[in-house]
């Protein structure tokens, strides 16, 4: 009788137990270390190798990879095993901020954006986002503020700046002149001057100040003009020092 005698039995492979690496050093990754998986093989001799993954002491990115072992009898039965190295990124963003200036804009607004604040904040493995606690600036902002800045990375890591965003307001008023008038002269000779502000013939706008702070007539109601052409000035100033004139012709007939 012939017996055929036949190995169909793969080895035993046991792979290292998984891993956990962390950033380390300013680099998005971590250079990891580990011991080739060991086989068992009851019939003959067996080859081991790495056949998925970086090698052992290679610098491993941020995440998860898998390494996989392979073992080969010399009947050719094989059998595979796989670890998990896992490395994770825990370095802290470098938040750096710069002061602002911003000024109002005719409605008496202005907006920014992070990247206005931002003053090249980085991360080991890149900047996500960039926020800021406040966006948009009015009146009531006009001064110093402080703004926070926040510089996320993209595995949640996160760290903070402040910047001081200083609010202008530069617009002056914006006066309505009455247009040149024609006026004929009193029985007595002489022309009373009326209250054009009082009589809302000239009027004041400002982006923040309502009432402007000062809103004056030259010459003031109630002058007696005599004959001939002047010149009716009208004066504006808001509550930050911003003025502006304008003047129209009254001619004494």
């Amino acid at each position: 009788a012939t017996f055929t005698i036949e190995d169909t039995t793969a080895p035993v492979i046991n792979c290292p137990s998984d891993i956990t690496a962390f950033t380390e050093g300013g680099v998005c990754g971590a250079i990891v270390n580990f011991q080739d998986a060991i086989a068992v093989e009851q019939c003959g001799s067996v080859v081991v190798s790495q056949t998925s993954g970086l090698g052992s002491g290679s610098q491993f990115p941020v995440g998860e990879s898998v390494i996989e072992f392979t073992a080969q009898d010399q009947c050719g039965n094989l059998s595979t095993c796989v670890f998990i190295i896992q490395v994770i990124d825990d370095d802290i963003p470098e938040a750096i901020c710069q002061n602002l200036t911003v000024i109002l804009d005719v409605s008496g607004v202005a907006s920014i954006t992070a990247a206005y604040i931002d003053n090249g904040s980085n991360d080991n493995c890149g900047v996500d986002t960039l926020e800021i606690n406040i966006d948009t600036f009015d009146c009531s902002h006009v001064g110093d503020n402080t703004v926070i800045l926040t510089v996320t990375d993209f595995s949640g890591n996160e760290s903070s700046c402040s910047a001081t965003v200083k609010v202008y307001d530069l617009l002056a008023p914006q006066i309505e002149c009455p247009a040149n008038e024609i006026v004929n002269l009193d029985p007595d000779g002489t022309y009373t001057l009326g209250d054009y502000i009082g009589d809302g013939i000239a009027t004041v706008t400002d982006n923040c100040s309502d009432p402007v702070t000062i809103f004056t007539q030259d010459p003031a109601p109630g002058t007696l003009l005599g004959l001939g052409i002047h010149v009716i000035t009208f004066t504006a100033e808001d509550e930050y020092g911003n003025g502006s004139t304008c003047s129209f012709e009254l001619d004494v007939e």
